[in-house]
């Protein structure tokens, strides 16, 4: 775990606050489809603190512009900044992720959703209460985007130190590991995707 005064201070996105950053910015068509990609060192201004719960519920419609008055002052967006806008921003970026998500899965990549568990804490951090985290649409999105980001980098190191890059690669499984798999899935009366 990162000390607080990182996590929670000097690396965090806080609205209205800016922040130095190493970017990635990427031109799209409308299937997510990346024109142009540029690198480089920006300067980020978070307009609206956004937690997954709050996202989630722009991108259902249990929050709407009308609402702006209702929410508490922490997740109001920053002056001279409809919250319109910012239900816009996130609902687009859940678009464009749907696209890199399906494209990503079309492309061999699996995801393993193990169930999470979540702590409520009292006062001083020890657990009050555990409940089942359950990952929502806000969560996948900020993932895509993530994943997104970190495969352009890692394209990025490689066309720039082919010989340098020491990225992570997961080699196709040999057959005979395949093969032993399936007899011991067959003997637990399971069968595999090939339907053997």
């Amino acid at each position: 775990m990162l000390p607080t005064l990182l996590s929670e201070e000097l690396c965090s996105l806080n609205e209205g606050l800016e922040r130095l950053s190493f970017s990635v910015v990427w031109k799209m068509d409308n299937n997510a489809n990346i024109l142009d990609t540029w690198f480089g060192r920006g300067i980020i201004l978070n307009k609206c603190r956004l937690d997954y719960d709050h996202a989630q519920m722009m991108l259902s419609g249990e929050i709407g512009p009308e609402d702006v008055g209702k929410m508490e002052v922490k997740y109001r967006p920053i002056e001279g900044v409809a919250l319109d806008d910012v239900i816009d921003s996130v609902k687009a970026l859940k678009f464009l992720s749907d696209f890199i998500r399906r494209r990503r899965q079309d492309n061999g990549s699996y995801s393993i959703n193990l169930p999470k568990l979540s702590f409520k804490l009292d006062d001083i951090g020890n657990p009050t209460e555990v409940s089942l985290y359950i990952l929502k649409d806000s969560n996948k999105l900020i993932e895509d985007w993530m994943l997104l980001a970190n495969e352009s980098v890692a394209k990025r190191i490689t066309q720039a130190f082919p010989q340098q890059a020491m990225l992570r690669n997961h080699q196709p499984p040999l057959l005979r590991n395949l093969s032993g798999m399936q007899r011991i899935l067959k003997g637990l009366d399971l069968r595999t995707l090939q339907g053997d």
